[in-house]
């Protein structure tokens, strides 16, 4: 599972410009293997904030691989329980970090290892950080770097 913050952080991490087709191969296999998802708003967010750069255009062609797209409203209903304070109540109706947390409860009920991707590691004033959120879910929480290392991608760092 890997949220907006850490869809756009990727680039940062290859340590070749020229290599990051490379990279991001490495990062659609483990969407094609099921081993990586996000939901549908994560797409839509790095649009908005990536657009024209080629970490939108991998996840916009990743996003097709997907297993898991959408989250039921029970499983954010779930989240919102535990951890409401992930919730910018004065802001946009849907949430990438809600969205994000949901889906990564409801995989926790189906498979066993299941981890968010994140560098929502501050809580700003409005809304708690995706990674303090997770800990009130009881869900793991991993940096870009993280994932890119247990994935065998450390050369490209």
């Amino acid at each position: 599972m890997v949220d907006t913050h850490a869809v756009l952080a990727l680039p940062q991490l290859c340590k070749d410009d020229s290599q990051l087709p490379l990279f991001f191969d490495g990062f659609t296999n483990m969407v094609r293997d099921g081993r990586l998802t996000f939901p549908d708003l994560v797409v839509k967010e790095c649009q908005k904030y990536a657009y024209g750069e080629h970490v939108y255009t991998w996840i916009n062609a990743a996003s097709g691989h997907r297993t898991h797209r959408a989250v039921p409203g029970q499983w954010q209903e779930s989240v919102l329980g535990m951890c409401e304070e992930i919730l910018d109540m004065d802001g946009e109706m849907e949430q990438a970090p809600l969205f994000v947390a949901a889906m990564a409860l409801m995989l926790k009920e189906q498979i066993s290892e299941v981890y968010v991707v994140t560098e929502d590691r501050r809580d700003l004033p409005e809304r708690k950080c995706l990674t303090e959120a997770c800990k009130d879910i009881d869900v793991v929480t991993i940096s870009a770097q993280e994932l890119a290392i247990r994935n065998g991608l450390e050369s490209y760092l």
